[in-house]
């Protein structure tokens, strides 16, 4: 629980899980024997923690950043659940995802190879701020499951637009995600496909709509 300590002195609330002992060496050992009989096993996973920002935190909200759904909630408000590797307790996923099935654009899912990679990330999550890129305000620290470089990359190629025409882009894609879902019954990189929308630092006329798979950017001014 050391490794936990950075996000204390940061302010951080962290909620430990409660879990029997018992079930989690059952779980070993079924994922021991199938792997010995040549069958194929998940590694397993256990929830360990939550993280989450108290309200009374003095850079709670500061930000203003907040989520893209109608009823709009500061992303300070979200709570982190974080998973340990039942074998070697290294392994790591961290996940916010509050919709079901989900996933919305605050969302993510992100996998470390241990405690102590995934604690920077969560602490600049909370209490980090926004990077400049090109002149445009980009959430890093809110979207860690963005590469930072393919980021700066595709913003330099980012091509003006309309609305109109992307959402009509994003409508053919939505189809063809649908029949991908239907074959595979999974939303866990569903997000990738979606677009964050990002401000200019100095232009408040464009915004640039940026694919969380970093494979596409577009720039469509706000009256569009």
């Amino acid at each position: 629980m050391d490794s936990f300590e950075p996000l204390r002195a940061a302010g951080l609330d962290v909620t430990f899980h409660v879990w029997d002992e018992e079930e989690v060496a059952t779980a070993i050992r079924y994922a021991q024997q199938r792997r010995s009989q040549g069958l194929p096993s998940q590694v397993p996973y256990f929830w360990y923690a939550n993280v989450s920002k108290p309200a009374d935190h003095p850079t709670y909200n500061l930000s203003q950043d907040v989520t893209q759904e109608k009823t709009p909630r500061p992303l300070d408000s979200l709570v982190s659940s974080i998973a340990l590797q039942i074998e070697n307790r290294q392994a790591c996923y961290w996940k916010i995802w509050d919709y079901i099935p989900g996933p919305v654009h605050h969302e993510f899912f992100c996998h470390y190879e241990s405690l102590d990679m995934l604690i920077p990330n969560l602490i600049n999550y909370y209490c980090g701020e926004s990077t400049i890129i090109n002149d445009w305000v980009v959430p890093l620290n809110r979207h860690p499951e963005l590469n930072p470089r393919r980021v700066a990359t595709i913003i330099v190629h980012a091509r003006p637009t309309t609305l109109t025409k992307l959402e009509k882009h994003q409508t053919n894609q939505s189809h063809r995600d649908q029949m991908q879902w239907n074959r595979e019954r999974c939303t866990r990189h569903a997000f990738l496909r979606q677009y964050l929308i990002i401000k200019h630092n100095s232009d408040p006329t464009s915004q640039l709509y940026l694919r969380r798979d970093c494979r596409a950017a577009w720039i469509i001014p706000q009256s569009d």
